[in-house]
């Protein structure tokens, strides 16, 4: 996004592409809400990462053999 942006260089790149990476983060946030609610399997995935960059400590108590 960042590459279009700067081979782009026009005004509309600079607003589009900040709105169109807010609402892929708000879709997601809303995809893990609706999956979360059905799935406890899921709920426990996601106290062990991180949204969208993964998590470089593990959260404590938990341990290698969960994965």
């Amino acid at each position: 996004m960042a590459g279009l942006v700067l081979a782009n260089f026009s005004g509309a790149c600079f607003i589009l592409v900040p709105i169109h990476i807010f609402l892929l983060l708000y879709r997601a946030r809303l995809e893990e809400a609706r999956l979360s609610e059905y799935s406890a399997e899921y709920r426990e995935y996601l106290k062990r990462t991180g949204f969208i960059f993964p998590r470089l400590r593990r959260p404590p108590g938990s341990s290698l053999e969960a994965e």
